[in-house]
Order: C-alpha cells, then structure tokens, then sequence
C-alpha cells in the first residue's frame, strides 16, 4: 500500500533566535522491484505529515550595559555585546 516518507528535516533558517525548517513530504508505493512511484497526496492514508516546523537557535546576541558608576569624576559604564544562555537567564 501507498505510504508517507518524510525526508530529514533541514537546518534552521536562522542562526540566532526562531525560524522555520523545512523536510519534503510525498506518498510513494514501493514496486516489488524495490524501485519506488511517487503517487497523489490523496492516495495515501491518514494525515500528511508537517512539511515545515518552527525551529530555535541559540539567542541572538544583545548589548548588555551595566550600571552607571563614576570613575575620577568621570560617569562611566560598560557596554558588551553578550549572548544569553537560552532558557538560563545567565549572560556570558
């Protein structure tokens, strides 16, 4: 009978935050050559599998200053670009 193959999904789209990936879907019916037919989605039972999912990647790097000080007179701060341990709130 006719079933569902999926392909490995693909990388993220993005390299930082969310975005899509994306695998192809299609219905097949194995010949008893061991040679394979693409066949009409509706030739298939049952669902089709998702085609595209949402995907996350590490945090996207941010600016993270810190608090104003005063250095000889001087307001001074630090500025860094730091990304986010995802989920952990810790800056590194």
């Amino acid at each position: 009978p006719p079933s569902w193959t999926v392909s490995a999904w693909s990388k993220c789209s993005v390299t930082c935050g969310d975005g899509w990936c994306s695998r192809q879907v299609s219905c097949k019916r194995l010949a008893s050559s061991g040679a394979s037919r693409t066949l009409p989605a509706t030739a298939c039972e049952g669902a089709e599998p998702p085609d595209r999912q949402q995907c996350s990647s590490n945090s996207c790097p941010a600016w993270v200053s810190s608090s104003w000080g005063k250095v000889h007179g001087q307001s001074l701060r630090s500025d860094a670009c730091r990304r986010a341990n995802k989920g952990s709130g810790i800056v590194r």
